[in-house]
């Protein structure tokens, strides 16, 4: 038999397949498997045989549109396809999300140069007077702890308090007597000069060249109380925290500052008495001016919930008015007694109104 006439031969043999698939999809029954020829595509996304096998080239792109059809996270993740190819994929991703974030570090710390942040002056609410706070930072890296010394200064012009830092809060508990561990012998003192009301401990913990942690712990001094020590890290690179970081730090310090002092109203002390004059720890910064009247109180009771933490204070009965006198600097003023009993150290000063 000659090569056309097998060839023929094949052609009919195939035909008549097909025709006799054809005419077996007439029962009611049959399911859309039953109704396909081998040269439909199966179930819509594969070729048929015969199709293959007579056009080969038809069927060459299936694996590549089969690829294209996977979801496109899944194409993005590697799920669905080969474990070590998709593994592969991940750890390339991880290692380019790893280098597109050193990246912005480095760039905000270029930009950042010298310069601080520019932040607004929060302006003192007409009759408020300013509670002052105060922050103690240790670090083993100097230069981090200047900056974030300078963060935490300019940020605080945001709010409505007035900022000490480091430097002062350490000479002034040095002068007391006392270390930086054992802060709470001193929180009477400070209470009275410079007149703090909240001081926050900072420990600045390096955890390699990419995070900081930075543990807080924060006392009130004016009620003698420490609260909870809470910590957070901050991305780094070689060490360094990019300003950005490092305000959004100050901002949580602060604003923790402010609600711990929601328990109790504005006062200060008197810290020293010279004939008749007593000099308090507060003055023009915090809002005090010449003429106005103070209140001595006797006292005052802490009230602590269950766990002893300060939820509220009673100042004691007024004892005395002191008049201001003089300012002295921002910080100091100068008061006479009007009437009643002078403060003693322990006495809280609150206005008059």
């Amino acid at each position: 038999m000659s090569v056309s006439r097998k060839l023929l031969s094949l052609f009919v043999l195939l035909l008549t397949a097909a025709l006799l698939a054809a005419c077996g999809t007439g029962g009611s029954g049959s399911s859309e498997r039953e109704h396909r020829t081998p040269w439909d595509h199966d179930r819509g996304d594969q070729r048929g045989v015969l199709t293959c096998v007579f056009w080969p080239e038809q069927c060459e792109d299936d694996e590549d549109a089969e690829e294209e059809r996977r979801p496109l996270l899944d194409r993005l993740l590697g799920r669905g396809g080969d474990d070590d190819a998709a593994s592969e994929r991940e750890e390339a991703m991880e290692r380019r999300i790893q280098e597109l974030e050193r990246s912005l570090q480095q760039q905000a710390l270029a930009a950042e140069g010298t310069e601080r942040g520019v932040h607004r002056p929060a302006e003192r609410p007409e009759g408020e007077l300013l509670p002052h706070v105060g922050v103690i930072i240790q670090s083993p890296d100097g230069e981090l702890e200047t900056r974030l010394g300078n963060t935490l200064a300019g940020v605080a012009r945001d709010y409505p308090l007035l900022f000490s830092g480091s430097e002062l809060v350490r000479t002034q508990i040095a002068d007391y007597g006392c270390t930086e561990g054992d802060i709470t012998d001193c929180l009477a003192g400070l209470s009275r000069y410079p007149g703090l009301r909240m001081l926050a401990l900072i420990e600045v913990e390096p955890r390699g060249d990419d995070r900081v942690r930075m543990r807080t712990t924060t006392f009130d001094v004016g009620l003698d109380a420490e609260y909870g020590s809470n910590s957070v890290e901050l991305p780094a690179l070689e060490g360094q925290v990019a300003r950005p970081a490092l305000e959004a730090y100050a901002d949580r310090v602060l604003l923790g500052l402010l609600d711990r002092m929601g328990n109790a109203p504005w006062f200060t002390h008197s810290f020293a008495e010279e004939d008749g004059v007593y000099f308090l720890g507060a003055g023009e910064a915090a809002g005090l001016s010449e003429g106005m009247e103070l209140k001595v109180r006797d006292g005052g009771r802490v009230i602590r919930s269950p766990s002893g933490r300060p939820v509220a204070w009673v100042p004691g009965a007024v004892k005395g008015v002191l008049e201001v006198e003089t300012l002295v600097g921002e910080n100091l003023a100068q008061a006479r007694l009007v009437s009643g009993d002078g403060p003693s150290e322990d006495d809280p000063v609150m206005p008059a109104r």
